[in-house]
This record gives C-alpha cells, sequence and structure tokens, in this order.
C-alpha cells in the first residue's frame, strides 16, 4: 500500500498531528470527518478503528492503529490497553534510538583512538596515519573508496586511497598533482575550504570530468576547513 500525506484526512494523520486518539466506530461514518478513510478502509479492510498516539517530550511520532473488520465503539478497557502499548512502543523505539546513538559515538570514538594509536607508531612516517584515517572515514560512512588528498599552497597530491583496484587507483593518480579551481570535486573542495561533496543528487553544475559519478555530486557544508599539508 502506498503512503499517504501527513494530514487531516486519515484518522492517523489527524490522530498524529492533533497527539490525541481517535475512535471511529464505523467507517462509512468517519468519512464525513476523514475523506481519505474510505479509500483506506477499503484497501485495509475494516470497517472501526482506533488510533492512539506515540508521544516522545509531548510531540506524537507516530500512532498505533487498531482495526477491525466489524462496526462497533471501542471498549474503555480496550483504548486503555491499547494506550499502554503505544507507550511501551515509544519506549522500544527510544531505547533503540539511544542504543544506536551509543553505537555510533562508540565507533566514532574507536576509530579516533585507532588513529592516535598510528600516530604513535610512526612520529616519523605520515604515509599509515594517513591510510588509517583513509580506512575508517570510509568504514564509518560506508564507503566503497577512501582517499587522502595534501595541499601545500600550490597544488593537491593524493596521498593514499583504499579500496579501489590498482587500476583505478592509477587512473585518478594521473590527474595529480593538481591544481585548485573549479574543475574536479577535489580542486573545489580546497578552493571553498568549507564545503564537501555528496552523492546522490544531480549536480548544479555539471563541468565537472572526473571523479565517480561526479554527475550526482552536491556541495555539502562540514566543519573542517581545508589546511595546507
Amino acid at each position: 500500500m502506498k503512503p499517504w500525506p501527513l494530514d487531516r484526512g486519515s484518522g492517523a494523520g489527524t490522530c498524529i498531528l492533533e497527539s490525541r486518539t481517535i475512535c471511529v466506530a464505523d467507517t462509512v461514518e468517519g468519512a464525513e470527518q476523514f475523506q481519505r478513510m474510505p479509500q483506506l478502509a477499503l484497501a485495509l479492510g475494516y470497517r472501526s478503528a482506533l488510533f492512539v498516539p506515540l508521544m516522545r517530550n509531548d510531540e506524537a511520532t507516530g500512532c498505533l492503529a487498531v482495526l477491525r473488520a466489524t462496526v462497533g465503539k471501542f471498549a474503555d478497557k480496550e483504548i486503555a490497553l491499547v494506550q499502554t502499548f503505544a507507550d511501551q512502543a515509544v519506549i522500544a523505539i527510544e531505547n533503540t534510538r539511544l542504543f544506536n546513538e551509543t553505537k555510533e559515538a562508540l565507533e566514532r570514538q574507536t576509530a579516533t583512538a585507532e588513529v592516535l594509536k598510528v600516530i604513535s607508531r610512526s612520529p616519523t612516517d605520515v604515509q599509515p596515519v594517513f591510510e588509517t584515517i583513509a580506512e575508517r572515514a570510509m568504514v564509518l560512512c560506508g564507503a566503497d573508496y577512501g582517499f587522502v588528498f595534501t595541499f601545500d599552497g600550490e597544488l593537491i597530491r593524493m596521498a593514499c586511497s583504499v579500496g579501489m583496484t590498482p587500476e583505478g587507483v592509477a587512473a585518478v593518480a594521473a590527474h595529480f598533482p593538481m591544481k585548485p579551481g573549479n574543475h574536479s570535486l577535489t580542486a573545489r573542495v580546497i578552493v571553498n575550504r568549507v564545503w564537501g561533496w555528496h552523492f546522490g543528487k544531480p549536480a548544479p553544475d555539471p563541468a565537472i570530468p572526473w571523479q565517480f559519478d561526479s554527475k550526482n555530486a552536491q556541495p555539502q557544508p562540514i566543519n573542517a576547513k581545508v589546511r595546507r599539508a
């Protein structure tokens, strides 16, 4: 079934927007208030419904819907029971969110610790550090490839690559050293200094001749500033 807009055209939408329980004893009568209800009732096969909001910090983040194939009101004890289930669902969702946040924070801390270990083991050799940074960044972002480029004030150089085939590395390396400018994504990052690039949407400017699927690149702000190596 296709999703529908969050509005007051359905019992679920009204439940979420108004953060209140919605009881519909008969979907035929309910259609007078919720114009989308006849279509939803037909598709899901229900004649009465109960919608209870999932409340978090005094705001509904969803709803628990109980649908019946018969016409009739829900008893007070049934409504209370569904409200209890809704509260438990909110607790489960929040626990999952906190677990994922903790897991992500731990992964970032672990990655940072690994980089620091490599730095301590290689105080005079930056290559292992670059490789570890690229590899950990690639893993944390779920990426297929990782690179580190350096900039000496005049030219951009490829310091390392992770995840690419030798042929792929050679193809990218052929473009370096490179001057900063608007002719490639890497060069643009250096010029803009506070911009990264996100792949996945049509690029506003197609004048980028290389670097993976450059037609699907979008500039995204990042906190880190470019530093000269």
